[in-house]
């Protein structure tokens, strides 16, 4: 009898999933397709590796120039907040922070700061205002008004804009560095140089001139966004503050919200804009928009063209809006050198609940905020 041939023996290679994880600038690739700063986050829990990689700051430099800011809620005058849908990890934040914010007016937010005019008092009290942060709602920092014994004179320059009173109030403002900005219907923007207490003005492109729905914002190193709707398009121009301008995009609003089965395009009145303006954002990164004839709020990430329902457009007719969007960059933990098994959470106190040493497998991501259970 033949002795038995001996089993074959496969050579067992890496696994296909550790060599594609294992591989930093792969792993740098999945993270930049995630869909939230959420789970960056929750990656760099995962591993010390993992958390170096998350926060690379050319990893979130890339992340953030293809997810904007996202909003959280709209809020508007009176005291009322709309919740603008969102993904469940982000949906209980929003929740919790907008609870905190009970008659208070949000008056506007910079990066989860919020400027509120508090009105908690019995009988209530105006003009008190302090800023409030969303990772710690409970702890407000007031803004002291001046003492009683201050006095005071006012200054100011004046000139003359040959336009109606009404569109004159109406008129979108904006106070970028030391200078203010102001709209207006003579085809330019009236411009105030605090510094030096002297007017200029900046000529709007010859094709936004006579433009109604036409919007600005302030770009962050320097000059100026504008964004108009002519008919079902938005085109996006930057200017160097002095009269400059670029057409930088124009964007199909039909084909960038095919998505939301719009069922009415055409408003009854052909008077009117089907597309209107609501808010450009800081840096022209999202635009806020109307479609009349549906009533349909949406907002866009100008960077991507994604498009999302916000609100119905009924609710913002006169209303006084400002949208609350989420901390950027995120907060990751740090990684204590001396222990690969610990990680130190470097979140102030004043952010957070805690602030410690913890085991690696005894933290507990909840929705948008850090938890943390010890042994």
């Amino acid at each position: 009898m033949e002795p038995e041939a001996a089993p074959e023996t496969k050579m067992q290679g890496p696994c296909p999933v550790a060599l594609v994880l294992g591989n930093d600038n792969l792993l740098a690739e999945i993270l930049l397709r995630l869909d939230s700063p959420v789970w960056l986050v929750r990656v760099a829990l995962v591993s010390t590796r993992w958390l170096r990689r998350a926060s690379d700051p050319v990893v979130l430099r890339r992340f953030r120039a293809r997810r904007p800011s996202r909003i959280l809620a709209l809020s508007l005058s009176r005291n009322r907040r709309i919740q603008v849908p969102r993904p469940p990890e982000l949906a209980a934040a929003a929740r919790r922070a907008l609870a905190t914010l009970d008659r208070s007016d949000v008056r506007d937010c910079r990066n989860g700061r919020l400027l509120i005019e508090v009105d908690d008092g019995e009988p209530p009290t105006y003009n008190t205002y302090a800023v409030r942060r969303l990772l710690h709602p409970a702890r407000d920092r007031d803004i002291p008004l001046p003492p009683d014994s201050i006095f005071g004179s006012l200054h100011c320059p004046v000139t003359e804009l040959r336009q109606d009173l009404m569109d004159t109030i109406g008129a979108q403002k904006l106070l970028v560095g030391s200078k203010f900005y102001m709209m207006t219907t003579l085809g330019y923007i009236l411009g105030l140089d605090l510094a030096t207490a002297s007017f200029f003005t900046i000529q709007l492109p010859d094709e936004v001139r006579n433009s109604r729905t036409l919007k600005f914002s302030g770009r962050k190193q320097s000059g100026l966004y504008l964004v108009d709707a002519n008919s079902f398009q938005l085109r996006v121009w930057h200017g160097d503050g002095v009269g400059q301008w670029v057409l930088v995009d124009t964007i199909s609003v039909r084909e960038a919200c095919g998505h939301l089965n719009v069922p009415k395009w055409e408003a009854d009145n052909r008077h009117s804009a089907p597309i209107e303006i609501v808010l450009v954002a800081d840096n022209a990164e999202f635009v806020i928009f109307d479609i009349v004839a549906s009533e349909i709020v949406c907002s866009m990430q100008l960077g991507n063209k994604v498009v999302e329902k916000v609100a119905k457009g009924g609710l913002l007719h006169n209303e006084f809006l400002r949208p609350i969007t989420m901390v950027w960059p995120p907060i990751f933990p740090v990684l204590d050198e001396s222990n690969s098994r610990t990680m130190i959470l470097n979140i102030c106190t004043s952010e957070l609940p805690y602030s410690g040493q913890l085991s690696c497998d005894r933290v507990v991501l909840f929705d948008a905020f850090v938890m943390v259970e010890k042994q």
